[in-house]
């Protein structure tokens, strides 16, 4: 998940083509077809679990830019893994991590089975790419192509393409949860700001799907 030095630099020359603003601008479409088809799931005076849907809406958008694949069906069972691999860094993040690790803790074995789930997910889906060829245009194939401009030639190995799918799966879905969820929240305890908001957004956007320009303009909301 962390690295450092030289491989650090390294890793982040391979990576950064995946975030330039060009490459950002066509994930668009995709983050625009799961968030629609979310919000067309909800009903009026429907009772919603917020951080159950913003971790399913993200899951969905991180598993179609990185993997090219539908992963909402998996949802609850990957949703479930990824809680007990974050679940790891409160008392895990401690100096003694490396000893809690190897305890035999039921919570220590659970973390471990889902570590190695998530990690069979992505080695099966780097191994199918790599087995076809195949350039889906996404994360995925971006990571696997990827050559280093310093060390021509140089690419990432399938451990160094899975630790970084990893690194941005993990973080792509439960960070940006959690992000929408809190969101959610404070705005429902602040009705100004909520119909501030709300007005801006029916102001610039009126009855169409927001755009990555048309955000630009939401003024209020940054």
């Amino acid at each position: 998940m962390t690295s450092d030095g030289d491989f650090h630099r390294r890793q982040r020359r391979l990576v950064k083509p995946a975030f330039h603003k060009q490459q950002v601008t066509a994930y668009e479409g995709v983050m625009m077809d799961h968030i629609m088809r979310l919000c067309e799931s909800w009903q009026d005076g429907q009772e919603i679990e917020m951080m159950r849907e913003m971790k399913c809406l993200t899951m969905a958008i991180i598993g179609s830019l990185l993997f090219s694949i539908e992963t909402r069906p998996e949802a609850d069972e990957i949703n479930e893994a990824v809680e007990l691999v974050f679940s790891q860094f409160t008392p895990f993040g401690s100096p003694f991590r490396n000893l809690l690790a190897r305890l035999p803790m039921s919570r220590v074995r659970r973390i471990h089975k889902a570590q190695a789930h998530l990690d069979a997910i992505i080695r099966r889906i780097i191994a199918e790419r790599r087995h076809s060829g195949e350039d889906c245009g996404d994360l995925l194939s971006m990571l696997i192509r990827a050559q280093d401009e310093a060390e021509p030639g140089a690419a990432m190995t399938d451990v160094n393409v899975r630790d970084e799918a990893l690194t941005l799966f993990l973080s792509g879905h439960e960070t940006m949860a959690m992000a929408l969820t809190w969101t959610w929240y404070l705005l429902a305890q602040d009705h100004e700001v909520e119909a501030k908001l709300q007005a801006e957004i029916d102001d610039v956007l009126g009855a169409g799907p927001p755009s990555l320009a048309a955000v630009s303009e939401l003024h209020y909301a940054k």
